[in-house]
């Protein structure tokens, strides 16, 4: 694995809108794939052709009790979490991503 590079691309996402209050697709304008949930499967999360209407890369993303700038990645509908459950956002003002 290379050096953390703070000009590196590869690992920049985006939060884009899908449609319902707080749920959007993950996407990375440099490689123009999305993350994808693999909801059928027990795969892991995988990068994949973003779709918008793509059930598997919408993601809720709720707000995680009593922890201040931390959420939580949900599948759209909020039923289950993200095929890595422990996978948790932070804000920009704290760690970006903690698996």
């Amino acid at each position: 694995m290379g050096t953390n590079s703070p000009t590196a691309t590869a690992q920049d996402w985006v939060l884009l809108a899908a449609g319902a209050k707080n749920v959007y697709v993950i996407y990375n304008p440099e490689t123009e794939l999305a993350i994808d949930q693999a909801l059928d499967s027990s795969s892991q999360l995988l990068h994949w052709t973003m779709e918008l209407k793509n059930t598997n890369q919408k993601f809720l993303v709720e707000a995680v009790e009593g922890e201040a700038d931390t959420y939580r990645l949900l599948s759209a509908d909020g039923s289950k979490a993200a095929n890595s459950p422990t996978l948790v956002a932070r804000t920009a003002s704290t760690t970006p991503w903690q698996a």
